[in-house]
């Protein structure tokens, strides 16, 4: 039976901008569901804005990639001799990185083959050192913290401008966090919504570890960062529940997924709607 309740919380849905954040370990597959699924269950976002620092990340690895090419290059158009090539290969050698394993590597470049292709195209050979290296910086940190500043500029930036629909990509292990930017939206008068993918996070290494190893993304998290994940989601989820039961509530809806595999594929399956709740303290 539909309560009353829902049925106001669906209309004020289409009337409020709406703040949603997607809970879920790394390699759940969360923008999959934000591609495939979110409009079955918020039909009412007809546009929407996607927050996720992993976007920003992919931006700044590519502007420092670019950034170290055109240091290459500009050793080679100062003189093509002995010093400026031991040049070359001493800042090679300096870009060094431990992988997921804790094993050290070195950037897949050398003063031949840069010799070789820089007469090519030069966007098609940069992109061909940037694929071949993306690994390194992947493993850039200091990035990553550049990327989550730039993500809470874009927030700040869309949460002020009244009207725009915002959907937060992000595990969501840390309530404080995720709480702190919805008090920010309800005084701007938006329905909060979390949307919790619930996933063996075995699956979640196999999938990270393909992602990695085998698609053009080639980045992944590591087994220990899922593992950290997994062990605070259950503690995180049970706050957000507990939120939402409180006197004016900074969550309005609360979704909790379960991942159903289907046959031994890691990627094939569907997500079941496993619990939704409402606040009742935020109708007025």
């Amino acid at each position: 039976m539909i309560s009353l309740k829902s049925i106001l919380l669906e209309a004020l849905s289409g009337i409020h901008p709406q703040c949603l954040t997607l809970m879920g370990l790394p390699a759940s597959g969360k923008s999959t569901f934000i591609n495939n699924e979110l409009k079955s269950y918020f039909p009412e976002l007809s546009s929407y804005h996607v927050i996720n620092s992993d976007n920003q990340v992919k931006a700044l690895q590519y502007k420092t990639a670019l950034n170290d090419w055109n240091v290459f290059t500009d050793l080679y158009k100062i003189k093509n001799n002995k010093q400026i090539q031991e040049e070359f290969e001493s800042i090679v050698d300096s870009m060094q990185y431990s992988d997921n394993s804790n094993v050290l590597q070195k950037i897949k470049v050398n003063w031949n083959w840069f010799i070789q292709n820089k007469d090519e195209n030069i966007s098609k050979t940069f992109n061909e050192y940037f694929k071949n290296n993306k690994h390194y910086y992947s493993n850039y940190f200091d990035i990553r913290d550049l990327a989550k500043q730039e993500s809470e500029n874009i927030f700040q930036s869309k949460i002020k401008n009244i009207g725009n629909n915002i959907i937060m990509d992000t595990v969501g292990a840390y309530p404080d966090a995720i709480l702190k930017k919805f008090k920010e939206t309800k005084e701007k008068d938006y329905l909060n919504s979390i949307i919790y993918l619930d996933i063996d996070y075995k699956l979640c290494i196999v999938r990270d570890e393909y992602r990695k190893t085998k698609s053009k993304e080639g980045r992944g998290v590591g087994v220990s960062v899922i593992k950290n994940y997994n062990s605070q989601m259950e503690g995180a989820y049970s706050t957000y529940k507990s939120e939402i039961t409180k006197k004016d509530s900074l969550i309005d809806k609360l979704y909790h997924f379960n991942w159903q595999p289907a046959g031994d594929s890691p990627i094939n399956g569907k997500w079941i709607l496993k619990d939704k709740q409402i606040s009742k303290n935020n109708l007025k």
